[in-house]
């Protein structure tokens, strides 16, 4: 269950970044638009449940390896390809009754996003924050990010939480990044 949950945590903090409505104008872009390969992914996750008065909270912080990919941001859109990672590290269970810890299990956490290609459109709000309608295949309304771009290193700084299956809760915040081609 842990591993099933963390998974779709971590999904949810690559999916983020993406959606499926054009804006109608040419944005400033911030100097996104251009080919970047991507990097890697650091993710704080949390997942939290009460059922009967226990609260099951789940932790999991990482950085992903195997690393693949690419990001093509045109003025309006963004393309994903080949984009592709694998976790493996721990997460760790608190279990709560009331607000008394009444024990902690970590396991191994193992998880991999297989090459994934996507074009998705985009709008730059101010100078550093992208907006994405709809959130993209993740269930929800809009979402986005605050983005940096230093020398030729993109940083997109993701947060964001939504209920998950069987009445979960799900957090992340993390950051994704990329490299200028």
């Amino acid at each position: 269950m842990y591993r099933k949950l963390s998974l779709l945590t971590c999904l949810v903090a690559l999916l983020t970044i993406v959606s499926c409505k054009k804006s109608s104008s040419p944005p400033n872009t911030g100097g996104l638009v251009g080919n970047w390969k991507f990097i890697y992914i650091k993710a704080n996750t949390t997942a939290s449940i009460t059922v009967s008065g226990i609260t099951n909270v789940t932790v999991a912080n990482y950085t992903t390896q195997n690393n693949a990919g690419t990001a093509t941001f045109t003025t309006d859109s963004l393309a994903l390809k080949g984009l592709a990672y694998s976790i493996n590290t721990t997460a760790t269970a608190y279990q709560y009754q009331g607000t008394t810890l009444i024990g902690s299990t970590t396991v191994p956490f193992t998880a991999s996003l297989p090459a994934t290609n996507e074009t998705v459109a985009y709008k730059v709000i101010g100078s550093d924050s992208l907006y994405f309608p709809g959130g993209g295949p993740v269930p929800g309304s809009g979402s986005g990010g605050r983005f940096t771009i230093k020398s030729d290193t993109l940083n997109i700084a993701i947060s964001g939480s939504q209920p998950g299956p069987g009445g979960v809760t799900e957090v992340v915040t993390g950051n994704i990044y990329f490299l200028k081609q």
